[in-house]
Formats: structure tokens, sequence, C-alpha cells
């Protein structure tokens, strides 16, 4: 089962009923399917802007890419423009028998191999054997492998307090959510980290936040592992979760910037 993408309310309103931006422009900014959107607007009790009319596919289309060019709903979805779940929906509604989710088949030596002795990310295996990660990520916490844990710091490093521009701040979080792991030991240095296989992101990391501590790069067979080392006045990073404070919610400029590292890299 994946993770409940959480969803505040207050950020549902911003973007949905104040800025008014779609299910399904909201849903990629948060890397999910628009039905998930639509069911937190339901459980918020926030008014739909605009109803939207009933999806209207003639069956002999659906039929031939998903039955006769053997595509997935989530190729179908692009096609379509619509989610993916909107499609196994109309497939069922139209009644074109829909096929058995694949199970991955790996063994914990295999997966054991893969992940900790080649060192390749959920992503890399996903590709490799053709599922999604968090698929893969499943399965390796199935099996009690251990996932990748953060360097120990040394201390000896010099690290630079926090500037406090609040834009910034605001971006850090965003991008924090995103695509780091953080963590502290004693509260007095926070431990980031991040695995790509882009080297944009090594240049991006290190661009806003490896000024400010220790920063280091190792390169694996098929990725590169991203540490940096940050004094303790970055421990606004520590929280994950979705209830945004009100300044970055008051103000456009802030709000935008939080979410503006969502798309950079896509």
């Amino acid at each position: 089962m994946s993770k409940r993408i959480e969803i505040s309310r207050q950020i549902l309103v911003k973007m949905y009923s104040k800025n008014k931006l779609s299910t399904y422009k909201i849903a990629k900014r948060f890397d999910c399917d628009p039905t998930v959107i639509q069911k937190r607007l339901r459980e918020y009790n926030i008014d739909v802007n605009n109803p939207k009319e009933k999806i209207n596919i003639p069956k002999e289309k659906l039929y031939c890419l998903y039955i006769e060019r053997g595509l997935s709903t989530q190729k179908i979805s692009k096609i379509m423009n619509i989610s993916s779940s909107s499609v196994y929906y109309k497939l069922k509604e139209l009644g074109i028998r829909t096929r058995k989710k694949r199970k991955l088949k790996i063994g914990k030596a295999e997966l054991k191999e893969l992940y900790v002795n080649k060192r390749l990310s959920c992503s890399k295996i996903a590709e490799r054997l053709k599922f999604d990660k968090i698929t893969v990520f499943n399965k390796i916490r199935s099996y009690g492998i251990k996932t990748r844990d953060l360097s120990l710091a040394n201390t000896i490093y010099p690290k630079n307090n926090f500037d406090g521009n609040k834009k910034h701040k605001a971006y850090m979080i965003g991008f924090r959510l995103g695509d780091l792991n953080v963590r502290t030991n004693s509260g007095e240095t926070i431990f980031i980290k991040s695995n790509t296989t882009k080297k944009e992101q090594i240049d991006l990391i290190k661009q806003i936040y490896g000024r400010y501590g220790h920063f280091k790069v190792s390169q694996g067979k098929n990725d590169y592992c991203i540490w940096c080392n940050l004094d303790k006045s970055f421990s606004f990073l520590l929280p994950k979760e979705d209830n945004i404070e009100e300044w970055i919610l008051n103000e456009d400029n802030y709000f935008f910037s939080f979410l503006a590292q969502k798309n950079q890299l896509k």
C-alpha cells in the first residue's frame, strides 16, 4: 500500500478556491493522481468550482488502447489527459475486462544484491524490473532489508547560520518535502541527504544548501548520493508535514516559492 499523501485544508483552499487551480494542476504539483485532490476536497468540505462533465470515451477507442495495443491505464491517461483512476473506472463501466494486477516477483537475495551491494536506487530498480518505485520500496521493507541511512556528520566542518531570507526559506521547506531526507542527532547539526541520477540535482542542492555547511557527493554505479551538514538554525527543515505555516500561505511570493521546486527538475 502506498503512503497516503497528506495535503492540508489551508493549501487546498489557497490553490483551489483562491488561485483557481484545477485538481489536475494541483495533483501535478504534489505528484499524485487528481482523484487524490478530489477526495481531499470532499473530506474538507470545499465547494467544487466547476463540476466536470461526465467523461465520454468511446468503448471502441478504449478497447483498442487497452486490449488490442496493451497500453496501461497510466499510458492511456496521458493520451486522454485524464487520471489513470478515471481510465480504470471507465473500463469497468464499459464492461471491458481489466488485467490482473501484476505482483513483484523478486527474491530477497536478488533485491538485496541490487539495493545494498550495487547501491541502486528504488527508481533504478523499478526501471529495471518494470515496476513502480513505491512497490519496490515496499518490497524492500517487507523483506526487512535495512534502508540506507544518513552518514554520520563530522562536526569539525564549519557551518554558517541561515540568513533569514523568507522567500529562500519557503523554497527550502518545499524542496525538503519533495526531495530530501533530513534528521538530527543532538539538535546541534542538521543532516540532509538525497539520492539522484541527475547532476542538475547535485548542483541545485549545492547551490541552495551547500554554501551553509559541509557538502559531499559520492558516486555509485548508477546514481549519486549527496550529503550536507548544517547548523541548528536549519531546524525548520526537520518537520515533514503538510501543515504549512501561515506566513507561507498568506504571501503568494512565499507560497509559490514553496511550490516551485516540485516542477524544477521534472
